[in-house]
């Protein structure tokens, strides 16, 4: 009795190997979370001229930020508004409720990540930062869901998330 289960075993298991490749190439790719659907996107980019120890400070909820310095006296943001629902009309509604606020005053940017109220556990959004600034800037960065780096910048640096990441190089003053 046992080698007629253990027979039995090996050829359901066998079948089942030698079916799945197959199965495997019907079915299509999904794009997407599985509970958020595909993902839309939105790019955003400014300049700002500032002087040489012009002030950067940042605030985010979710995605990367990457700080770099650059030999103009401008900061430079670049970003990328991520937002993804299941319903299409939602998301369009959504990466457009999603904002990136500025404010220039003399020598000093405030940028602002201002999200937009969700209902339901479907949804999901994010922006990524790519900034250059002065080498001798000051830079501040906060966001809570991310990593955050910063590179070359020789004024002084604060740079905190919650969860992510810190890489900070070639940076003297933090």
């Amino acid at each position: 009795m046992t080698r007629r289960r253990t027979r039995r075993f090996v050829l359901i298991l066998a079948c089942v190997l030698v079916a799945t490749p197959c199965y495997a190439d019907k079915t299509p790719a999904y794009q997407g979370s599985r509970n958020q659907g595909p993902e839309q996107t939105e790019r955003f980019s400014q300049s700002y001229k500032v002087s040489a120890d012009g002030i950067l400070d940042l605030q985010n909820i979710a995605g990367d930020v990457r700080v770099t310095s650059a030999r103009t006296n401008e900061i430079r943001i670049d970003a990328i508004k991520r937002v993804r629902s299941r319903d299409e009309s939602q998301t369009r509604r959504l990466l457009s409720d999603l904002r990136i606020e500025v404010s220039h005053t003399g020598n000093r940017v405030e940028v602002r990540t201002i999200y937009p109220r969700t209902q339901g556990r479907n949804t999901s959004a994010s922006v990524d930062y790519t900034i250059t600034v002065p080498a001798s800037a000051m830079v501040n960065v906060k966001t809570i869901s991310g990593d955050v780096s910063v590179a070359d910048v020789k004024g002084e640096v604060r740079a905190e998330t919650v969860s992510g990441s810190v890489d900070i190089s070639a940076t003297p003053n933090l």
